[in-house]
């Protein structure tokens, strides 16, 4: 497929105008256009394309014509935005015409796993059985996975007919480009934090490694890093109680240091007691001081005067 300077700058302005209409984090986009051309130039066609918000979870996919209701943005200015992007797709198409490449009826991009990616159509729609609604069905079960059990029975009908037509189809109605997004940063209509995407050129699958293991790398070092955090915290947790045991062991033995000291004491006392009575002196209001030697000498001197 013939990709001229000019088809490649398209392609450029397609991804800006695309990210610039998704006012969140995402992961992947589909979008599809149609242009369909009849007399006195006139062109009739459609656009839709959806994106999966960046989620550790399963999240079913946002239709941007919900932009508007889902984030309070002006419905009339985000229209505006859709509207330039078909025109854009519709340059892309010119493009293609006047380099002499046979024009495309119809065209799916998607963007996911930092890869841009073109299906060009060739199918006739204005002789197709398949109308612009039975299109849409069709192409939301090809991309977007949707089950075939949530379609009417007449629905899942139609869908089984065409899958079976395509694959009876030996001539192929198609052609696919594909290359690496590009890394020129893009501000968003809607001053809504989204991923910066860094990976560019057709070598996007060892920049996409690089960025992933880089990624990975921050989240070991962070982890070894909160490990040691956790570490240390605990280290120091032992240590408090250590301490605390410790201390509750000191005052313990300070406890029954005092309790034999008055146990002495009382025992000091009881003998003085002991004494004075057979000395037969009398009631003695005697004084026990802690000092031991002071004790003796006051007995001593209590006998002397018996």
């Amino acid at each position: 497929m013939l990709v001229t300077t000019k088809i490649r700058s398209e392609y450029e302005k397609i991804q800006r105008q695309i990210f610039n209409m998704i006012p969140e984090k995402w992961d992947r986009v589909y979008l599809y256009a149609s242009v369909v051309d009849h007399y006195s130039n006139l062109q009739t066609g459609e656009m839709f394309f959806y994106y999966y918000p960046k989620s550790l979870f399963k999240v079913n996919p946002v239709n941007v014509y919900e932009v508007p209701n889902r984030f309070n943005v002006d419905e009339q200015a985000y229209l505006k935005l859709a509207e330039k992007l078909y025109n854009t797709i519709k340059e892309l198409r010119n493009d293609f015409i006047n380099s002499g490449e046979k024009a495309w009826s119809n065209i799916t991009i998607s963007i996911e796993n930092f890869k841009f990616k073109i299906l060009y159509n060739y199918e006739n729609l204005q002789n197709s059985k398949y109308n612009n609604y039975d299109r849409h069905l069709i192409w939301r079960y090809n991309y977007l996975g949707t089950p075939l059990s949530s379609y009417s029975k007449k629905e899942r009908k139609m869908i089984e007919e065409y899958i079976l037509e395509k694959g009876n189809n030996i001539e192929k109605q198609e052609k696919v480009y594909q290359e690496g997004i590009y890394d020129k940063k893009v501000g968003n209509a809607f001053e809504y934090g989204r991923q910066n995407i860094n990976i560019v050129s057709t070598s996007v699958n060892a920049n996409a490694n690089t960025s992933i293991n880089a990624e990975d790398e921050n989240a070991n070092a962070n982890a070894s890093i909160n490990t040691e955090d956790e570490n240390a915290n605990t280290n120091k947790a032992n240590e408090s109680i250590f301490t605390i045991g410790k201390n509750i062991n000191t005052a313990k033995g300070s406890i029954n240091t005092i309790n034999d000291n008055l146990n002495a004491k009382n025992r000091k006392k009881d003998a003085v007691n002991q004494n004075i009575s057979l000395a037969n002196v009398g009631t003695v209001d005697e004084r026990i001081d802690d000092n031991e030697e002071e004790t003796v000498t006051t007995i001593n001197q209590i006998l002397n005067i018996n």
